[in-house]
């Protein structure tokens, strides 16, 4: 399940099959989060895995996640980040430390609102955007470097992104945030045409399932089996018929009588589903003249 945890000195643990969320803890490892990783206030942090979005706000010291297969948003990162294999975009944002070391590896785009002294190193297929004070050199093998203040005791920062890169760009900054609204509007418009398809499909079963039993029910009261009762109750007050005692006016001649075990047979004959119901009075009518 999920795990939620606060002012914690240490927390160390395996795999976690649901969210975590952490506050005010020294330091924190962690192999596996299948889900989603939110952590704020913290000294350290350690995990090898996390399945889906990773949110960090406000590290003291080090930052070191392998694998986050969402997007990841750090805030305040402390003095290292090691973010080696992140499947969606980054988002960076804060004050980076003097002397600190910052690694981005994203398979989408990054973001940054960084302030300090920085050294920037880029890597990207796609474009890159940056405010009006700064401005990126290319240099070989596709690899583009600026300087933001002071280069003394500056932090450094590496950036390998599978999409664009906009630093300290406000006006990309809000455009990357629509379009990141956007997706999220338009995944939560697929998962619930998924879901209304789903229940739609469940309705659609129950009702042909309800169909399917009642069309059984029906052949199953059509068969002459269980007409047999209904069957026998007619040729049994026929014969109750027949054999009344009422009198009956001398100018009408009396009409003739089926021998027992003629009734029998075109009972019999009913059971057997070899006549219906309606040809066995006709039989019998015929049996009577």
């Amino acid at each position: 399940g999920d795990l939620v945890a606060s002012d914690v000195r240490t927390l160390r643990t395996e795999d976690v099959s649901g969210d975590v969320s952490l506050t005010n803890v020294n330091d924190v490892q962690m192999a596996i989060v299948k889900h989603n990783f939110a952590v704020a206030h913290v000294g350290n942090i350690q995990v090898k895995e996390v399945s889906g979005d990773a949110k960090i706000n406000s590290v003291k010291d080090a930052i070191a996640i392998k694998r986050v297969g969402g997007n990841l948003e750090v805030v305040s990162p402390g003095t290292t980040l090691a973010a080696t294999e992140v499947l969606g975009n980054v988002q960076l944002s804060g004050a980076l430390k003097r002397n600190g070391k910052y690694w981005i590896n994203a398979g989408g785009a990054v973001v940054l609102r960084v302030t300090g002294n920085v050294r920037i190193a880029v890597r990207t297929p796609g474009e890159v955007f940056t405010g009006n004070d700064l401005s990126l050199a290319a240099e070989k093998g596709g690899l583009m470097t600026a300087t933001m203040g002071d280069e003394a005791s500056a932090a450094d920062l590496n950036i390998v992104a599978g999409s664009d890169v906009i630093i300290n760009s406000p006006g990309m900054w809000s455009r990357h945030r629509r379009g990141l609204i956007d997706a999220e509007l338009q995944k939560a418009i697929h998962e619930v045409q998924g879901e209304i398809k789903q229940a739609l499909g469940d309705m659609g079963s129950k009702i042909r399932s309800t169909s399917s039993a009642i069309a059984g029910g029906v052949q199953q009261q059509a068969q002459p089996d269980q007409l047999a009762s209904t069957v026998r109750n007619i040729v049994h007050d026929i014969l109750e018929s027949l054999q009344s005692d009422t009198p009956k006016p001398t100018s009408d001649p009396e009409p003739s009588r089926p021998a027992p075990q003629e009734l029998q047979m075109v009972l019999n004959m009913v059971e057997q589903g070899t006549i219906t119901v309606a040809e066995a009075e006709m039989l019998i009518d015929a049996l009577r003249s």
